[in-house]
């Protein structure tokens, strides 16, 4: 571990003082980050014990999942659209990727999930393994964003207030607007009607994705409560970028179900690459600073789901 003393903000936008440049042991070194002290807990034999205790905690909590999805019925449910147990997403004659098993609910997102810092990157690797030549680089202070959101929800059980503004629609209208209205980044991509065609299915993607695969057990009830609050509305026009940012960490996974040539795949990973950075550059726009503390019954409830 490698350490520094920032006199000024360093890499990726991290404050001044002390930082640690950390590389997590069986993680990709594309997982290497800035840590300020902040985030780093002294070597004392307290903390070695919470080290313990943490790390039996999710061994235990992997096995009971795991047990229970083994032993579940599979579910539909209406917001997140019928499953079928293949995709299909083609390559059109002018290389747009048709996200055709994105709108047609062909993809199968009920999959198991370990929750915890670490299953994040090892999914990032495993699925990046079985389709290497869809890989694109998620920018240091969004996975910094990612980390803190799961330390959230899942350590000191917060939760995103909803509905979100901007939400994932807005966002990536938003998006849309600036590609349009930037004539460099015009000239780079193919034509419009290619660029719509991967912001539709973006959202296809995300209102698929949430209700199965991209929230932590402890936001389950609100999304229960957001089911019956807004019955017709679509779960892209409730949330906002911090679940959106977790669809990225899943979409390896999910395009490696599709049967995509590799002239689709270059232009699909080339939009989804520029979208991160659009991200990045409005992080302070699009993420929540806050997390809201819930009710203690809500926490009662969410704790038994």
């Amino acid at each position: 571990m490698e350490m520094e003393i920032w006199d000024k903000s360093g890499p990726d936008q991290l404050e001044s003082g002390p930082h640690y440049f950390v590389h997590y042991k069986g993680w990709k070194q594309t997982w290497d980050e800035w840590l300020d002290d902040s985030r780093i807990l002294k070597y004392t034999d307290d903390n070695l014990q919470k080290q313990k205790y943490l790390k039996q905690a999710a061994i235990t909590s992997n096995k009971k999942k795991s047990s229970s999805e083994t032993n579940a019925t599979p579910q539909s449910n209406s917001s997140v659209g019928s499953r079928k147990s293949s995709g299909n997403v083609s390559g059109s004659a002018t290389g747009a990727p048709r996200l055709k098993g994105v709108a047609d609910g062909d993809l199968d997102f009920h999959r198991g999930r370990k929750r915890g810092r670490d299953s994040i990157a090892e999914k990032i690797d495993g699925d990046l393994a079985k389709k290497p030549e869809f890989k694109f680089a998620v920018p240091n202070v969004l996975k910094v964003k990612l980390i803190d959101d799961w330390e959230f929800v899942t350590k000191e059980k917060l939760l995103v207030n909803l509905p979100r503004t901007p939400t994932v629609s807005q966002i990536i209208d938003q998006y849309n607007v600036y590609l349009t209205e930037n004539a460099e980044k015009r000239k780079s991509r193919k034509n419009e009607e290619i660029s719509k065609e991967i912001l539709v299915g973006l959202k296809h993607y995300f209102d698929k994705a949430l209700g199965t695969i991209l929230l932590y057990r402890f936001e389950r009830y609100q999304y229960q409560e957001i089911l019956q609050l807004h019955p017709e509305s679509k779960m892209s026009d409730i949330y906002g970028a911090e679940h959106l940012l977790r669809l990225f960490v899943q979409l390896p996974a999910l395009v490696s179900q599709a049967n995509m040539d590799d002239e689709s795949l270059i232009v699909l990973k080339d939009y989804l690459g520029d979208f991160l950075k659009y991200l990045q550059k409005n992080i302070s726009v699009f993420f929540v600073e806050k997390y809201k503390t819930p009710s203690p019954s809500y926490v009662s409830v969410a704790k038994a789901i």
